[in-house]
């Protein structure tokens, strides 16, 4: 994926808000990106915020992680707002 279409994928959803270079998931929304390294498969869940670096992609999770990726091994964005309310 390159970084425009990653940024424009990520900029599209509500859940998403930017603040200088890092965007950042909103906290009743979840985020997960997955990666492809070599042949292996890779998913981070529970991001927090992205920041799209010149050539790579710097990732922190809600778990205080931290994910440096080229554009080209990211594959795929999902973003998803809960609609639960508690209890269920």
């Amino acid at each position: 994926m390159t970084r425009q279409v990653l940024e424009e994928l990520l900029a599209q959803d509500e859940a998403i808000s930017k603040d200088g270079k890092r965007l950042i998931v909103a906290d009743g929304a979840s985020a997960s990106l997955y990666a492809s390294v070599g042949l292996e498969a890779l998913v981070i869940d529970r991001v927090s915020s992205i920041v799209l670096e010149g050539d790579a992609v710097l990732i922190t999770t809600r778990r205080d992680e931290r994910y440096l990726l080229a554009y080209e091994d990211v594959r795929a964005a999902r973003i998803a707002r809960s609609e639960r309310s508690a209890g269920y």
